[in-house]
């Protein structure tokens, strides 16, 4: 399969008991009873969530109860078949070809009445991470859709498996990059496995089949156009382009596995691109592209800032308390672009040997993945990271964006 999905799903009628045992409850039946999902509550933690770089709890945002796979004991078989069933169908609806790639428990999660989780990315929570596996064990609820989207799609997917789930067992299946939401459970209980799914350190770079007939004139093109770029004269060639992948990837995932950590098309790209590269003489790199805007925030900053400067010196009290305390740490949207700058950093070769290169680049050298980006693909991608000064005597208040993607 070469363009696989970013998400996936599989329903099971019938699958090996897992024997779930919990330490410090015992064995839980399946379908789940009110009883043990009370005892699993009565015995969890409220679930975490990551927060730019602190962990932490705010059930307006994750409303789930967990427990760590440490206490968690399930029967040899179950496990057998979660690599031997469930890991080889999910690799391939995704897209994926891993030699021996591991599936590791990292917690049971329990949803009850109210249980929400607000959208978000999964953590790469352990070297070599690259998708996630969630096991919906047979338990009655309803509500509970999860809805995934990425950046390569033009809409979410939504899945809803309520009115099967006391009777089945659903499998769901995403990249780590992915963003998705659990939505409301409005009855009952939802019981989740989930996995992290973990490719082994690289041992070189696997033969690509060949592409299909699909892509077989987009191949040849990209070859056509690398030769006629490579007869011009020097002072007309281009000193090099960048092309942005679909997917997400830290520079840590790059460096232990170079091409090996692309996930799903964006390693069929790049492997077609390195023979044509070879063949041509080019050099072909991954690398992270940052993109930095500032400028200046909309005219109700500057309301805002007047409501805090009164409040530090005790003015207008009654209006100013009434105001959400969270004007302290909320940066405000981005009104007028004064300056932009994009630059490659985190160069690595095919292998994931670091390259010491480090360059400005333009708009015009980042080609588009899809026609509808626009001469920038970048502009217009919700920041990594937001900085924001504020109004500094006569001068403007600066308003700094940082933007990361790889290619």
């Amino acid at each position: 399969m070469l363009s696989g999905n970013y998400a996936c799903s599989e329903t099971f009628r019938q699958t090996p008991a897992p024997n779930l045992v919990i330490d410090g409850i015992g064995p839980i039946s399946l379908p789940l009873s009110t009883r043990d999902a009370r005892l699993i509550i009565s015995n969890a933690s409220r679930a975490p969530y990551g927060h730019n770089q602190e962990t932490i709890v705010n059930t307006n945002v994750r409303d789930t109860w967990e427990v760590n796979a440490s206490r968690i004991t399930l029967r040899p078989g179950w496990q057998a078949f979660v690599e031997g069933t469930i890991l080889p169908s999910v690799l391939q609806k995704l897209g994926m070809q891993v030699t021996t790639p591991r599936c590791e428990l990292y917690k049971l999660l329990l949803y009850q009445e109210g249980s929400h989780f607000a959208r978000h990315q999964d953590t790469a929570r352990t070297p070599g991470m690259f998708a996630t596996i969630v096991i919906i064990l047979p338990s009655r609820y309803e509500g509970g859709e999860v809805e995934v989207s990425h950046a390569g799609s033009s809409r979410p997917l939504t899945f809803d498996f309520a009115s099967q789930s006391q009777s089945s067992t659903t499998v769901l299946a995403w990249y780590s990059d992915v963003h998705h939401e659990i939505k409301r459970v409005t009855s009952g209980y939802r019981l989740v496995l989930t996995y992290n799914v973990i490719r082994p350190p690289s041992r070189g770079a696997e033969p690509l089949p060949s592409p299909p007939d699909v892509l077989t004139i987009a191949v040849n093109n990209l070859r056509t156009i690398l030769h006629r770029w490579a007869e011009l004269p020097i002072n007309r060639r281009r000193t090099f382009f960048a092309y942005m992948l679909s997917h997400q990837y830290s520079i840590d995932d790059l460096e232990d596995s170079g091409i090996e950590a692309l996930k799903g098309s964006d390693k069929h790209k790049v492997g077609y691109a390195r023979d044509i590269a070879e063949q041509l003489g080019y050099v072909l790199r991954l690398a992270s592209i940052k993109y930095h805007e500032l400028g200046a925030p909309g005219i109700g900053a500057l309301a805002d800032e007047v409501h805090r400067y009164k409040r530090r010196r005790g003015e207008d009290f009654e209006y100013a308390s009434r105001r959400d305390d969270r004007l302290d740490d909320e940066v405000p949207e981005m009104d007028e672009i004064i300056l932009t700058s994009m630059e490659i950093d985190n160069v690595v070769d095919l292998e994931g040997e670091s390259v010491s290169e480090h360059f400005d680049m333009r708009a015009g050298d980042l080609v588009p993945s899809r026609p509808s980006q626009g001469a920038n693909p970048v502009q217009g991608m919700k920041p990594d990271e937001t900085e924001y000064e504020g109004y500094m005597g006569n001068v403007c208040d600066l308003l700094s964006f940082d933007e990361i993607t790889v290619t």
